[in-house]
Formats: C-alpha cells, structure tokens, sequence
C-alpha cells in the first residue's frame, strides 16, 4: 500500500531559513538519491516504447523529516509511503520527481550549481543527456529512442534494456530473413543454370533453351570453343 504525502512547504522563506541547505542536500543525495530513466513498453506511444526519466530519493519513514527538508527546499511533488508487508519492519518512504518541466528547470539546474562529489556525478550527467533529448522530441525518433535505452543502461549499474534486446533481436532476425532470401535466390539461380547446361535441347523438346538469350536471362556468358 502506498500513501501520499502533500507538499506542505514550512514557510515562503525556507531555503533562505536553513544556511547550507542546498549542500547538505548534495551530501544526503549522494548517499541516498538516484537519477534513473527507465524505457518501458506502452503501446499508446508512437514507437511502441515510453521514456521515464525519475529522480528519487528513499529514507527510511523514522527519517521522513530529511525527505521534508528535501521537498520543500525543492517545492514540487510529493512524499510517497511504501507500507511494506515483508519481513522488514520500516515502511519506505520516496520523494520523487518525474515531470520534465520540474526536472529540467528546477532538479538540472541546482546539481549543475551544486556538484555531486561521489559516482552518482556521472549518473547526473548522463540524466542531464536524456532530459535534453526527451525535450528536443528525440525519444519520437527510433535512433533518438535507442540513444536514451544506450544511455539509460549505462546509468545505476542497471541490466541489459529490454528494448535494445528487443531492437537487436528484431535486426538480427531481418538480417536473418534477407541473407536466407539471398541464399534462396543464389540456389535457384544455379538450379536453372544447371539445368540448361545439363538437359540439351533435343531430348527434350525445347529448341533454343540454350540459345544467347537464355543465357543473358541467366546473367552468364556462354563461350563456344
């Protein structure tokens, strides 16, 4: 079960209130927050796949209070309660932005000011590198769309993308299809040649199927010595 927690910000000038907020955010973001894209199928989009680039940061619910801090700093989205029915026994609390106008003009912006100093620098930059494609429209484009899959599975340590499996197995069978067609094509083509070289005319009954103009056909020339 998953409960929401609304952006209740403490007051207009809460950045301005806490001296040093925006680094200690950078540390706890470090520590605990992730700058992910995900590339899912959804039928209702033009090429079949949907790009979801998400920032998120998780604590413990006894540590909600730092993930308040976070959001109001921020003051966008909201809190999000996982009630875990498992074996663990706190439920999870997640701040997470995903709308792209937040991201892009709110999220990009303070991590550019405020470095990250640990690995996920890198996975920020590669965000940075969706985020600005997703807003050119280049994940509507099928080469767009596999350079964001590319990036996305070089970022968290994250497993093999499901579409470019999808997009290599679907090449390698085209692939597959045309050297086969080729193949066929090449085997036919020596068949019929065989057949004239083999069968002469008189015995069956076919005047000039060895004449000049069966052989052009065949893409051959026939020399007589």
């Amino acid at each position: 079960m998953i409960e929401e927690i609304g952006n209740n910000a403490t007051g207009a000038g809460n950045q301005q209130e806490r001296p040093g907020i925006a680094d200690w955010i950078v540390g706890f973001v470090d520590g605990e927050g992730t700058f992910s894209v995900s590339v899912f199928r959804n039928r209702t989009t033009s090429l079949g796949w949907q790009i979801l680039p998400e920032f998120v940061v998780t604590q413990g619910c006894r540590g909600i209070e730092a993930l308040q801090l976070i959001r109001d700093h921020f003051r966008c989205e909201r809190i999000y309660i996982n009630h875990r029915n498992d074996n663990h026994r706190e439920d999870v609390a997640r701040f997470c932005i995903r709308a792209l106008s937040d991201l892009s003009e709110i999220i990009v912006p303070f991590f550019k000011e405020h470095r990250l100093i640990t690995a996920k620098r890198s996975d920020f930059e590669k965000f940075v590198e969706v985020i600005e494609l997703v807003k050119k429209g280049k994940h509507h484009e099928p080469a767009g769309l596999r350079s964001i899959a590319i990036i996305s599975q070089s970022m968290n340590r994250r497993k093999r993308s499901e579409f470019l499996e999808s997009s290599e197995t679907i090449r390698q069978a085209l692939s597959g299809s045309e050297q086969s067609k080729q193949d066929a094509e090449l085997d036919e083509c020596a068949k019929a040649l065989s057949e004239d070289i083999v069968r002469p005319p008189w015995r069956h009954g076919e005047p000039g199927r060895n004449d000049l103009a069966t052989s052009e056909k065949l893409g051959v020339t026939i020399s007589l010595r």
